[in-house]
């Protein structure tokens, strides 16, 4: 009997403090949103911190009304701009460009960056959000999408366990109940969670919705006196490809408003091509990857500042 509680102390601590499970982030659900991070967290997530604002964002506390000192970035995403538990709070994009900035050529004297994101956002996720709370006053708004954005509405997957509610009562029972059922289940060939909802809508109309929602986004931002910029992500097989058929497309949205969006390839690909790894998964970036896509994202903040038509009142088709 010592011996078995003893196994599962010495397998509590190991999942806990050398996996890192047993306090993964929380979401809520919600009607418009779909879903969102439950406010006001701190997790230890694979070893990495995880920070939750007061307004869901994954990002440190938000001052409300705007120091007249800061410039206020609101960077719009999904899990790629969210990291997820894999990439500690410290290593984010939007972390890396809460920085002072030079006096000499902006009226600000810092940025502030907020992580406006969660796994798996398309466009009416993105624009749900922001309908709901706003732009927080914010300076410029840098919208994130990738190639698989130019269709993903709502309902398109199962809420499962990549969305939890509720925390765990120890790290062994995520461990097994979670990541070993589904081990079981890709050995058995079954799908661990249930399938999604029917789809009730064609391909082309989620597209429009997704374009449509873009559009609105945008017009938003703007009305509340943002300039907006767009960064277009790049998988790693699109940059030993070729471009998915939604890159062209995203990229035609944002140039109907006036947009001219910057793609994170050339600075990927650099070190890609210097034999780095940039990518958790393929997907996903990793530490450097979270670096360069600062370094994009910067980039965005400067055009989208530099261009005409940028600021309150712009419209577009």
């Amino acid at each position: 009997m010592l011996l078995l509680v003893g196994m599962l102390v010495a397998g509590e601590l190991a999942a806990r403090y050398i996996v890192g499970m047993g306090d993964p982030p929380l979401f809520v659900l919600d009607p418009q949103i779909e879903y969102l991070l439950a406010p006001n967290q701190k997790c230890r997530r694979f070893g990495h911190d995880y920070l939750v604002n007061q307004w869901s964002m994954r990002s440190g506390p938000l001052a409300m009304p705007k120091p007249a000192s800061e410039q206020r970035v609101l960077v719009v995403g999904d899990s790629i701009v969210n990291g997820g538990g894999r990439i500690d709070q410290s290593e984010l994009a939007t972390t890396l460009l809460c920085e002072p900035l030079p006096s000499a050529d902006r009226p600000f004297e810092r940025r502030f960056a907020a992580n406006v994101s969660a796994p798996s956002w398309g466009p009416p996720n993105q624009l749900a959000y922001v309908k709901r709370f706003g732009t927080f006053d914010a300076d410029v708004v840098i919208i994130v999408l990738n190639s698989d954005d130019w269709d993903d509405v709502p309902g398109l997957e199962y809420i499962g366990s990549a969305w939890p509610r509720s925390k765990p009562w120890c790290a062994l029972q995520e461990l097994v109940g979670v990541y070993g059922w589904k081990a079981v289940c890709r050995a058995m060939g079954r799908a661990p969670e249930p399938p999604p909802p029917p789809h009730t809508t064609t391909h082309e109309q989620d597209v429009e919705a997704c374009r449509q929602a873009f559009v609105d986004l945008v017009r938003l931002a703007r009305s509340k006196g943002a300039k907006v910029g767009v960064v277009q992500y790049m998988k790693k097989a699109e940059l030993t490809g070729k471009p998915q058929e939604g890159y062209e497309v995203i990229r035609g949205w944002a140039q109907g408003l006036g947009i001219e969006p910057i793609s994170t390839a050339a600075a990927f690909q650099k070190e890609v091509d210097a034999g780095k790894e940039a990518f958790l998964d393929g997907m996903h970036a990793d530490a450097l990857g979270q670096r360069l896509l600062a370094g994009v994202i910067r980039q965005s903040i400067d055009r989208a500042e530099a261009a005409e038509g940028g600021g309150k009142g712009a419209g577009g088709k």
